[in-house]
């Protein structure tokens, strides 16, 4: 692993805190990051496990001190507990079952071996996901990739404790943003 520096942390911009805080240092932006994460879990066709496990894959690869302590409650209704999550970092090697192993595969080539992996993989992957769902598991980790990053980069602090649960349920917001309610509310005119 590479040795990286801490950066500055760049100036929230009030009344937002932590990720939201720093995005609104470009309000469009942050409405496209907003749409789409409301589109991933609005549209999304992947279980509530397959998906909370990936987005784990990616924080604890990334090393993302804002999100590694959530838990989505959709998961954990169903079946989600501490002891799946304390398999992610060494999946190969666990348990799990091989549809979440496999996925899990995906998301770390993703993450470590840029996006390189084997057409075994994939067609394996096709013994329990369909196509469009493993392009949405590339999509969602490399929408997780880069929102990990960026909270490293900028050294954000974490918004939720250790094991606490927070609902992605609600993260509908491809309406909301684009709303004309919702530029006034962002105090920009995005054209929406």
């Amino acid at each position: 692993m590479v040795e990286v520096s801490v950066m500055p942390r760049i100036s929230e911009i009030a009344p937002y805190k932590g990720f939201t805080g720093v995005y609104m240092q470009r309000p469009e932006l942050h409405k496209a990051m907003e749409f789409t994460y409301g589109a991933l879990w609005e549209f999304g066709t992947l279980d509530p496990l397959t998906r909370e496990l990936c987005r784990l894959k990616s924080a604890f690869t990334m090393g993302c001190p804002v999100w590694v302590p959530a838990r989505d409650a959709a998961a954990q209704r169903e079946g989600m507990d501490e002891d799946m999550v304390s398999k992610v970092v060494d999946h190969a090697s666990s348990d799990l079952p091989d549809m979440y192993k496999l996925a899990l595969d995906l998301a770390e080539g993703w993450l470590t071996e840029y996006g390189h992996v084997s057409e075994q993989l994939i067609e394996d992957l096709k013994s329990h996901y369909t196509e469009p769902q493993i392009l949405e598991i590339c999509i969602f980790v490399g929408t997780l990739e880069t929102s990990h990053k960026l909270q490293n980069v900028f050294d954000m602090e974490s918004i939720v404790s250790e094991g606490e649960t927070y609902s992605f349920d609600g993260i509908k917001t491809c309406l909301l943003y684009t709303s004309d309610a919702a530029d006034e509310g962002l105090g920009v005119d995005l054209g929406g």
